[in-house]
């Protein structure tokens, strides 16, 4: 099945299957690793910094759900499930975390936005109440709360572009509120 037969159905299909159908990432780009929340980089930070190989690991296309192999084991993980296990063998904690938001290419954005930006670029659905081509999807909700993945459908393709390269994608350090509204 392809990606924009469920997206266009209003199914919105994971970050990874996206990335792998359009062939976004070339195949052995490394990623970093970059803990999200201040718990993780609390407990992860002096962890990663012992192996440089911890941070890091291959794309592939090939790998279906299991893109990313890791430098530290050499063995594949989904985005999420590597995240998992990185947070439990640096700190004992075990917890489901959103993988995607994590992993980087560097210079480029997570795999979330990337993910986000094929999406948008395609017209395809971006996880919002209303399909992201709709002009007027937040026009009742005052500028301030409305939302970016929404706003974002409103943008050109060159918009786009420009935004997925711009600081806000690669920044350095996420912020500490979890995920944004």
């Amino acid at each position: 099945m392809q990606v924009t037969e469920v997206e266009t159905r209003g199914r919105q299909v994971n970050a990874v299957i996206t990335l792998i159908a359009k062939g976004r990432i070339p195949d052995g780009t490394v990623l970093e690793y970059r803990p999200y929340s201040k718990p993780e980089r609390r407990d992860m930070t002096e962890w990663l910094a012992e192996d440089p190989k911890r941070s890091r690991a291959t794309w592939s296309n090939d790998a279906d759900r299991y893109a990313l192999q890791w430098h530290a084991d050499e063995e594949w993980y989904s985005p999420s499930g590597l995240a998992r296990e990185m947070r439990r063998l640096a700190s004992g904690v075990s917890s489901s975390v959103q993988g995607t938001i994590r992993w980087f290419v560097p210079g480029e954005g997570s795999l979330d936005e990337l993910a986000l930006a094929v999406r948008l670029e395609e017209g395809l659905d971006t996880g919002t109440s209303r399909p992201a081509a709709d002009p007027g999807a937040d026009a009742g909700c005052p500028p301030e709360r409305r939302s970016s993945r929404s706003a974002a459908g409103l943008l050109s393709k060159a918009d786009i572009g420009s935004i997925v390269s711009g600081p806000l994608y690669a920044r350095a350090a996420p912020h500490d509120g979890g995920p944004a509204a």
